[in-house]
């Protein structure tokens, strides 16, 4: 699992809620990501979870779901309609159109060795988590100054 965790630094932020508990399928869904530019960036599609597969290679689970998932939008986040996380946008079938997948959020905090807040309370030691924040509209990038003659 190649992930990382950021630490913010700011004010008046609307975190997402990372959940213990996955969707059923058929929930609606919406994928959030940046594919390939960031003049494209933060782009939302909309679908549904298909279905919950295992890797057969790997000791990994994946939310399928058909909401559109494009190159460079991996490691956005897959959320419900009130914000809740379900998991990380991950990858998609290029011999499909259609079947994206995403790492579902336990998955992730066990990856990341992390525990949700209440279960950090519980155990003492264990790094509380922090919510994964919405992110920010881009900073639209600024000419160079030319120098003067």
């Amino acid at each position: 699992m190649d992930l990382a965790l950021l630490k913010i630094k700011a004010d008046n932020l609307q975190p997402f809620l990372l959940e213990k508990e996955l969707a059923d399928i058929g929930t609606e869904v919406w994928a959030v990501g940046t594919p390939r530019s960031i003049e494209l960036g933060q782009s939302v599609s909309k679908g549904v979870i298909s279905g919950m597969r295992k890797a057969e290679d790997k000791e990994m689970n994946y939310i399928q779901t058909d909401a559109a998932v494009n190159p460079g939008n991996s490691g956005g986040a897959l959320i419900t309609k009130d914000g809740r996380v379900q998991g990380v946008v991950s990858m998609r079938l290029t011999r499909a159109e259609g079947v994206g997948f995403a790492l579902p959020a336990p998955q992730v905090f066990k990856g990341l060795k992390l525990a949700y807040a209440d279960e950090a309370k519980a155990e003492a030691p264990a790094p509380a988590a922090a919510p994964v924040a919405a992110p920010a509209a881009p900073a639209k990038a600024k000419a160079p100054a030319k120098k003067g003659k």
